[in-house]
């Protein structure tokens, strides 16, 4: 996010009441629920199950969003800003929605680290990517509107979003979704901005 500032008291502004969010197990790449019943789990989805292409990339995305996880909270804690830990006093209603919790607060105004501390991984993970770019864009009003930043990667399996840090504006919000169904769901297509991270010629 572009201003660092913590909202509403010091919980994450657009994250206020985790009970307006459906229970369910949610995929813990796309955001949906594959299953209504298991409100505890956090797994992946049938469709980002498996060994292909798109499912590498999702597991790439996961594992750097892991690595930025840990820089977020020791960014939060230098700059004394509230820890994953301090929100005790939300009423949660499963061990997963209090991960999904913790996910949200960790990530809460730091997209634009993460254009900082995920450049480099990117760049040298081993995958089939082409090109990615740094993503920055207004949101839909219904989640500010705010400027969030992400990646833009043209991959074999197609062109996709891979969003770090979006899990703050609730579980919903994917890490890595195909760019169209991300354009259409989470962007303001009057304010977007691409810069280059990197270009590799087709073999």
């Amino acid at each position: 996010m572009a201003s660092p500032q913590i909202g509403n008291g010091g919980r994450p502004a657009s994250y206020t009441e985790p009970h307006r969010f459906p229970p369910g197990a949610r995929c813990i790449t796309c955001g949906e629920i594959y299953d209504e019943e298991n409100v505890d789990q956090i797994d992946l989805c049938p469709r980002h199950r498996g060994n292909g292409e798109e499912q590498r990339l999702a597991s790439v995305s996961l594992e750097l969003r892991g690595r930025l996880l840990f820089k977020c909270m020791a960014v939060r804690e230098r700059l004394g800003w509230p820890h994953v830990d301090s929100y005790k006093d939300v009423p949660l209603r499963s061990s997963a929605e209090a991960q999904w919790w913790r996910w949200t607060t960790a990530f809460h105004y730091m997209c634009e680290f993460s254009h900082e501390a995920l450049e480099a991984p990117l760049q040298n993970e081993n995958l089939k990517v082409h090109e990615v770019r740094k993503l920055r864009f207004l949101t839909k009003a219904e989640h500010g509107p705010m400027v969030q930043c992400a990646f833009l990667i043209m991959a074999q399996p197609g062109i996709y979003v891979f969003d770090p840090t979006g899990v703050q504006f609730g579980p919903d919000w994917p890490v890595l979704s195909r760019v169209e169904t991300y354009r259409a769901e989470r962007m303001d297509s009057k304010y977007v901005h691409l810069a280059k991270v990197r270009r590799l010629e087709s073999e």
